[in-house]
């Protein structure tokens, strides 16, 4: 295929001003780099290295020994890359593809068949599932799963997470992706607006926990971003409560200590090992925890990370 006539040593010393020298093979004796022209990350121009297309009826950028990239659409021979990168420098910042956001078709619960509605009405209650507009979605990707939507001022879905009722899958939860033009879970608190300010807030790990407890928020996760501390800290809230999953003590330990390094008063609580995550069954013992916490200063959360118990 004529792969041998541009090693990755003579390509390096043709192209100077590429980010990132490695290249990758692709099908039709085609190899795959940086373009230093629009300075694309990707490997977005392409390289025609068969000798088999040498036919003058052929294109520039499917003719050998020619580069054609995907990006800046810059179209030429190999040896003039270094001097197209001094000459048209307009061409080196990246063009900019705008995210169409992409809607799905998404019933209500009420059209959703029984075994999903009496899993959701099983983990909260039919008024709080009319409350928050919980969905059903019987379509790929999200085939037969409960969706649990976050929403803005304006009545419109930003994020959502799917949750597959069969334990046998291997991820019960999938979230949506950025790429459809939805946000990233590390920006949103769920549940925030509804608590007012001068309250005690509990920060919990997912959705269904966040509904089970008074004055409840949901980080989507175990960890707390920078705009998800900014937007709590934003309201004056009375103390803050850590309340995530056994599997992340130490996780709430972290967000703890953020918080009371602002000077707020903190308490961190563990869900019963007996829950097995699931507080909509023990609400009560779980509020009971919550209420008989203690609330700890940065030296003893310090020294509960440090030794390992909880």
């Amino acid at each position: 295929m004529g792969l041998k006539m541009y090693t990755q040593e003579k390509i390096k010393l043709s192209m100077k001003n590429l980010y990132q020298q490695n290249f990758m093979k692709a099908p039709g004796g085609e190899i795959r780099l940086c373009c230093p022209i629009c300075r694309e990350k990707r490997y977005r121009l392409y390289i025609c290295c068969n000798k088999s297309k040498r036919m003058a009826s052929r294109p520039t950028e499917f003719a050998y020994g020619y580069a054609h990239c995907k990006n800046c659409n810059w179209k030429g021979k190999i040896k003039d890359i270094d001097n197209e990168s001094y000459i048209r420098p307009s061409l080196r910042k990246v063009k900019e593809i705008p995210i169409v956001r992409k809607e799905f078709p998404f019933v209500p619960m009420s059209e959703a068949p029984p075994r999903f509605r009496r899993y959701l009405y099983n983990r909260i209650s039919r008024a709080k599932a009319d409350k928050y507009k919980i969905l059903f979605s019987n379509i790929y990707p999200y085939f037969s799963s409960i969706i649990l939507p976050v929403y803005d001022e304006t009545g419109k879905i930003i994020f959502f997470q799917a949750r597959k009722i069969n334990d046998n899958r291997k991820f019960k939860y999938v979230s949506s992706r950025i790429a459809d033009g939805y946000q990233s879970p590390s920006t949103i608190v769920f549940n925030l607006e509804n608590i007012l300010d001068n309250e005690q807030v509990v920060i919990c790990e997912g959705f269904f926990n966040a509904l089970s407890v008074k004055n409840g928020v949901a980080l989507f996760g175990k960890n707390l971003s920078e705009v998800q501390q900014k937007q709590l800290l934003e309201r004056n809230f009375k103390e803050y409560v850590v309340f995530l999953d056994n599997d992340a003590y130490k996780h709430g330990l972290d967000i703890a200590i953020k918080f009371k390094r602002y000077g707020h008063t903190v308490k961190v609580c563990k869900i019963p090992e007996y829950c097995n995550g699931d507080i909509n069954e023990n609400k009560e013992i779980a509020q009971q925890e919550i209420n008989s916490a203690v609330p700890l200063s940065l030296n003893d959360l310090i020294s509960l990370k440090i030794g390992g118990k909880f």
